[in-house]
């Protein structure tokens, strides 16, 4: 029985690490997100770089609207705006 409450927590633990919903430790406004800074030659590999970058931590949804508004009333509202 302690097996298996554990392994869920373990579970649940990291599927909660791969939430777009869950805050990661990147709210520095000195943190950047890819080195390649974009200008007006550069499209190409800055949104490779970006698209990379977001996805890897499950961001992506939220700039190619996947991750559609929830309703204002739905509990989740909260940290998808917080995360938006």
């Amino acid at each position: 029985m302690t097996e298996e409450s554990s392994s869920n927590r373990e579970a649940t633990s990291s599927s909660n690490s791969l939430s777009p919903s869950i805050i990661q430790g990147e709210i520095n406004p000195n943190f950047c997100l890819c080195s390649v800074l974009l200008n007006e030659f550069n499209y190409l590999p800055w949104s490779r770089a970006i698209s990379l970058a977001l996805g890897g931590r499950s961001k992506l949804g939220y700039i190619n609207g996947s991750i559609g508004l929830p309703e204002r009333s739905s509990t989740s509202y909260g940290a998808w705006h917080a995360n938006d």
